[in-house]
């Protein structure tokens, strides 16, 4: 009860049984676009993530594995996270389902896209629920990703979901060094990036506040710095006043891109406030 198993699992059976998405809609719009689109076809994949999500209902995407694995790179890696939306909390099946994406086995093509997109979904199904196991996995999961960008990148989102707001200096320091080590690598710094910032979410931790600026104010990737503004703002989080002073230095900023973090620390720092200020 305490550790919350028995609520994930009374809600899991609601959820399923209760849900009434309309399977046919997501069928009519998979056969009206095609294979040819990459675009709409990494939409429909969304679609059903969406439409699913929390009710373990993945039929689509095993009724339509063939469709499914012919998206190839990003939207490999897609549609294989969307399976994580689909089982949100349905951790004591986690590896099982997840299985198959790691090793390519069956009728699922070994791809590091798939490798990617299922840390990350491992990531979303134990989001907020971390545990020494969940950490091993991921800290595996660097040691096994053979320096692969995307699957670093999956890694890295993965573990920021499941130490999210734990404030843990381990994960915080893991995901540092990750962005740190890899800096010419803007698909691993990026996700390394909003992975510190889910960890540290509503921290306000000082110390990391000027590790993330001086890193941003060095950094060359635009979407580095864009993923160390939006992760200071998760860090203030709830913050209020107490923001205020990074506020006006993010703003004050001649990077465009840390300007745009600052828009968002504004709004975590004075969520749900209504404040005059923040407005």
């Amino acid at each position: 009860m305490l550790s919350g198993e028995v609520k994930d699992r009374l809600s899991l059976q609601f959820l399923k049984k209760n849900n009434n998405t309309d399977m046919l809609l997501i069928g009519k719009t998979k056969d009206s676009i095609g294979n040819r689109n990459s675009m709409l076809h990494s939409a429909t994949v969304w679609q059903n993530g969406i439409m699913n999500a929390y009710t373990t209902n993945d039929a689509f995407l095993r009724d339509n594995l063939q469709w499914t694995s012919s998206a190839t790179n990003w939207n490999r890696f897609s549609a294989t996270a969307s399976l994580g939306m689909i089982h949100m909390g349905n951790k004591s099946q986690a590896l099982e389902i997840l299985d198959p994406y790691f090793s390519g086995g069956g009728e699922h093509q070994a791809s590091p896209y798939s490798t990617a997109g299922a840390y990350y979904a491992y990531g979303l199904i134990n989001a907020n629920s971390f545990s020494t196991e969940a950490l091993n996995f991921f800290m595996d999961g660097y040691r096994n990703s053979g320096q692969n960008e995307a699957v670093q990148h999956g890694v890295s989102l993965g573990l920021g979901l499941v130490g999210m707001a734990t404030n843990d200096d381990n994960v915080y320091s893991q995901l540092k060094d990750t962005l740190f080590n890899n800096a010419d690598s803007a698909i691993i710094g990026e996700a390394a990036a909003y992975g510190m910032g889910l960890v540290l979410t509503g921290s306000g931790n000082e110390a990391a506040i000027e590790e993330m600026m001086s890193h941003a104010a060095d950094s060359n990737h635009e979407k580095i710095i864009r993923a160390l503004g939006i992760s200071l703002a998760l860090l203030m989080y709830g913050k209020e006043s107490q923001a205020d002073g990074l506020i006006e230095q993010m703003c004050a900023s001649k990077d465009s891109t840390i300007r745009y973090g600052a828009m968002f620390t504004i709004g975590c720092a004075y969520a749900g406030t209504a404040s005059t200020f923040a407005t």
